[in-house]
């Protein structure tokens, strides 16, 4: 297991923009949900929403023009919840044919290069009470060319591999690419080569775990087999 580590740092990642036409103003007035998500973010970097505020009026997203993300369900709230609770939260999505689903992986629209899409796992989805935007809350891997040490570099042996992290912030739903699956190393190595490897993940959206990656204290931790 190789371990990593430097003075820690602030770092920040952004996402691709939209038009101004949005606001975002009400989604943050957040209760505990919140609150408890913000000591893991601390130190760590801030994925910023493509859409801002009140719903889009057209039924397709205007980066992608595929159709926009739909609740899946009807929505449940969050058990003692005093008053009128803030949230209505959800466990899955729609598009068409696509279900996603809290728990599932996702890659993220971003200003990220194309080899190095953002990649997510997916805590929570809800919904605002008063303006009713669909959020998520996202807790992010890293590709090993985004990891940043003092130390040797993080070389992989079979490309696709991906570090999970305490990194988690929120955006809107409407963000989310489509799904992809983060499978286990031993699972992914044994595919027939490392060029069928290769084209797997990149046209089927499947990576695999190669590790841990604290963005806050520079730390890495990599899984027995996956480096050169």
């Amino acid at each position: 297991m190789l371990k990593l580590r430097k003075k820690a740092k602030k770092k920040k990642r952004t996402t691709k923009k939209e038009p101004e036409d949005y606001n975002n103003d009400e989604v943050y007035d957040e209760s505990a949900e919140e609150d408890s998500s913000s000591d893991n973010d601390e130190g760590h970097s801030s994925h910023r929403s493509l859409f801002k505020g009140k719903k889009n009026s057209s039924k397709f997203n205007p980066v992608t023009g595929r159709p926009l993300w739909i609740w899946g369900d009807e929505g449940y709230r969050r058990p003692g919840s005093k008053g009128k609770a803030k949230k209505l939260f959800h466990r899955s999505v729609l598009r068409d044919n696509e279900v996603l689903n809290v728990g599932d992986c996702a890659v993220f629209l971003s200003m990220a290069r194309v080899d190095r899409p953002y990649i997510g796992r997916i805590e929570t989805f809800w919904e605002t009470w008063n303006s009713g935007h669909m959020m998520v809350k996202v807790k992010w891997f890293y590709h090993p060319e985004e990891i940043e040490t003092n130390e040797e570099r993080v070389d992989l042996k079979i490309p696709g591999g991906l570090f999970q992290s305490p990194h988690m912030d929120e955006n809107d739903v409407q963000t989310i690419s489509h799904k992809c699956s983060v499978i286990p190393y031993k699972d992914f190595n044994s595919r027939s080569s490392i060029s069928d490897k290769r084209k797997k993940n990149t046209m089927n959206n499947t990576y695999y775990l190669a590790g841990n990656y604290e963005p806050g204290s520079f730390s890495v931790q990599c899984l027995s087999g996956v480096l050169k």
